[in-house]
């Protein structure tokens, strides 16, 4: 049975999934858990993305591809509603 490392944890479910899309469409085995972060009184709905040790170099590469798309996509669209 094969060990899977947390590799990322984010609050963003949409961009969990387009993580985990990534994943599988590159043939690495993903898992996807859903958490509560909490500090103190607060909490907050997290995502902790899993994959096997052999695939978490493959893994980071590809993860930090699509959280600077994602994140750039959206602040231009954030930018692009406070213009008008």
């Amino acid at each position: 049975m094969e060990k899977f490392f947390v590799l990322r944890t984010v609050t963003d479910q949409s961009l969990a999934e387009r993580i985990c899309e990534s994943f599988e469409d590159e043939t690495i085995p993903v898992l996807l858990e859903h958490v509560t972060l909490s500090e103190g009184v607060d909490s907050v709905s997290g995502f902790r993305i899993l994959v096997p040790s052999q695939h978490t170099q493959h893994a980071l590469g590809l993860v930090e591809n699509i959280e600077n798309h994602y994140y750039s996509r959206n602040s231009e669209a954030l930018a692009s509603v406070a213009v008008h």
